[in-house]
């Protein structure tokens, strides 16, 4: 074998290093992608969840503030408002 053909295996082996340390970083970063990607799918849920709840109390809120303003209409506490 020449010395050039010992340079040319000698540089597709460090090549070849270099490329596997490459593959095992990429597969790192696939990983942690897929988690940060699963992480933000669950925070949009809760906060779809969230919303949902926060409608819901509002909705109970306006229903019992309508429910006072009513009777303190008729116990004429307040006046009636057409």
């Amino acid at each position: 074998m020449t010395d050039v053909e010992k340079l040319i295996i000698e540089k597709l082996d460090s090549l070849t290093q270099r490329m596997d340390s490459i593959d095992k970083r990429m597969e790192m970063l696939e990983i942690k992608q897929d988690l940060t990607h699963k992480k933000l799918d669950n925070l949009t849920l809760d906060m779809k969840v969230s919303e949902r709840e926060i409608r819901k109390d509002i909705r109970q809120l306006q229903d019992g503030q309508e429910t006072l303003i009513t009777v303190m209409e008729n116990k004429g506490i307040l006046p009636k408002v057409n």
